[in-house]
């Protein structure tokens, strides 16, 4: 997917999201970081990073096992950038190996997460220092 194309798709998310922002504001009576809060949260659309990722063009399939440290090393590489897209930020992967932060990232990509458009009102740090492969 090319730049523009990503882009074009976030704007349309970040639109979607701040309509239903502000819709939460108006019935709840509330602030808008309070309803943000709750939006993302609670009300976001439930999906797995894997599938975040194939909407901008990343097909990281759930069967891969790289064959060598190179292979883990560059799916690594595309999987942190994969993430930082949608801006989030992987930390503390530093103590595996290629292969071993390989299978990590196979099975963080697997969890249920909010599908929420990268946004100024919050970082998601992705924290490793405690995974196990």
């Amino acid at each position: 997917m090319k730049t523009d194309e990503i882009e074009s798709l976030f704007a349309l998310m970040t639109e979607c999201r701040t309509g239903a922002i502000r819709k939460i504001m108006a019935e709840q009576d509330c602030d808008y970081m309070t309803a943000a809060i709750r939006y993302d949260g609670q009300l976001a659309p439930l999906t797995t990073d894997r599938e975040k990722f194939a909407l901008i063009g990343f097909d990281f399939p759930a069967d891969f096992v790289p064959a060598t440290d190179d292979e883990a090393t560059l799916f690594n590489e595309r999987v942190v950038a994969a993430y930082a897209m949608w801006g989030d930020k992987v930390v503390a992967y530093e103590h595996f190996s290629p292969r071993d932060l390989s299978s990590v990232l196979q099975k963080i990509m697997q969890d249920t997460v909010r599908l929420v458009p990268p946004t100024r009102d919050c970082t998601q740090y992705i924290d490793l220092a405690n995974a196990k492969p």
